[in-house]
């Protein structure tokens, strides 16, 4: 009984339906386009693919911004839309920084990069998932 309602609660936090279908609320969240890049040398550990940075930030981004991140292949420009564009570059030993660009409301807003350094170990998804909070609270209070 505990696992089913576990499951339940992961799916519903996925916005997913019973048969894995998006749930109305998901769905009715404003899509925004999402645009992620990752560049430099990956050193650290093995979960940390560009994927997995990207998604890590998206992750963060959607709750922050009340929305749906749909990833686009090419950077959003211009003001047809609502989007943000995210370029993120690993520097050894163990640098992050994301430098990002969005329009949420009627303006296109470049915001100041945010860096995550390590001194003492190597990069892991603890310090993606810190960067990608730290971008998402800067995305919220730029609403």
């Amino acid at each position: 009984m505990m696992a089913r309602a576990i499951i339940a609660t992961g799916l519903v936090a996925l916005g997913l339906g019973p048969a894995g279908t998006l749930a109305p609320a998901t769905a009715a969240r404003p899509a925004i386009d999402f645009h992620c890049t990752v560049t430099g040398q990956i050193k650290g550990s093995p979960q940390l693919t560009r994927e997995a940075i990207c998604a890590r930030l998206a992750a963060a981004i959607e709750p922050a911004i009340k929305a749906r991140l749909v990833r686009v292949a090419s950077p959003p420009q211009g003001a047809a839309r609502r989007w943000v564009r995210i370029a993120v570059r690993l520097s050894p030993p163990a640098q992050a920084e994301a430098a990002f660009t969005s329009r949420l409301g009627k303006a296109v807003r470049n915001h100041p990069p945010i860096s995550i350094d390590v001194m003492d170990k190597r990069l892991d998804m603890r310090e993606i998932d810190m960067l990608s909070r730290a971008v998402a609270e800067r995305l919220h209070s730029a609403g």
